[in-house]
């Protein structure tokens, strides 16, 4: 599999833009997809820093994910902002009852189904050891920070990511 499979939507700004990635605990079903945009696209029609309008887009990616990206060149998102905008996702934890900011959650390709799977981090070593993940298993690193970088970065061997200190701990 390679990352053109994984049929990224496009967005419309450019590649150096910021970016934010929210991978959610579970899959979106297609109502809350919906969801998801509608709010989505309300809080980017209304989304400025200092009364700059941003130049910004939110994409939900995979059924697993919201991406929020905006053009920095533009306009930069200040702290008020940057508030603002996690305000709005943990209000959409709230209304759809999901997890949208754990970090310690390591999303990853599951090959056999053709779906983003994820799991505490807690669970690696025992994940490892069952076979349900390995080395070369794909995960992704959702905190790359340019738009450029979901087709290069984003994705990449779970050798290759910040877990690669966390497997080598468990076969020395």
């Amino acid at each position: 599999m390679t990352f053109d499979d994984l049929h990224i939507p496009a967005f419309e700004l450019p590649l150096h833009s910021r970016i934010w990635i929210y991978q959610a605990s579970r899959a979106f079903t297609p109502e809350e997809e919906i969801v998801i945009r509608e709010r989505g696209t309300g809080f980017i029609n209304d989304w400025a820093a200092h009364g700059t309008k941003l130049m910004a887009e939110l994409q939900v990616v995979l059924h697993r994910f919201i991406i929020v990206a905006v053009d920095e060149q533009k306009a930069q998102a200040s702290g008020c902002s940057i508030d603002k905008m996690f305000r709005f996702i943990q209000q959409l934890q709230l209304d759809l009852k999901i997890s949208l900011m754990d970090r310690l959650q390591v999303a990853y390709w599951h090959e056999p189904t053709q779906q983003v799977r994820s799991f505490p981090l807690a669970q690696l070593e025992h994940l490892l050891h069952s076979g349900e993940i390995q080395r070369l298993t794909l995960v992704f690193d959702n905190t790359i920070q340019q738009l450029g970088d979901i087709t290069t970065c984003w994705v990449k061997p779970l050798e290759q990511t910040w877990l690669k200190n966390h497997i080598q701990s468990l076969t020395h």
